[in-house]
């Protein structure tokens, strides 16, 4: 397979990474997020609207994040908390979805 790295971009404190590559010519983007405890879905919020421009349809986000999005990911003692909606409204604005989820 051929498999061109085109971009590298990070933050400092070395919270998420954007690779742009290609692949067989095929054009992706793979963004890793590790999200600090306090806050988190905020930052998540925070990092997405600021890299939003360079998502599209061949993007995979993956990473930690801390608030989950669906009630099979939380036990069941949990409720939806604001950090869920967050990260919920999020992920719909940027028109994404959860593939595991999809697939599971």
């Amino acid at each position: 397979m051929d498999f061109k790295t085109k971009t590298i971009k990070k933050d400092e404190e070395g919270h998420h990474l954007m690779v742009k590559r290609s692949i067989q010519e095929e054009h992706i983007t793979i963004i890793y997020i590790h999200t600090p405890n306090i806050e988190a879905s905020r930052y998540i919020q925070q990092i997405l609207t600021d890299i939003k421009g360079e998502i599209d349809g061949n993007t995979i986000i993956v990473g930690d994040f801390s608030p989950t999005l669906t009630s099979m990911d939380r036990s069941s003692r949990q409720n939806i908390n604001k950090a869920t909606e967050i990260l919920r409204d999020t992920v719909a604005k940027l028109d994404s979805i959860d593939i595991f989820r999809t697939l599971h």
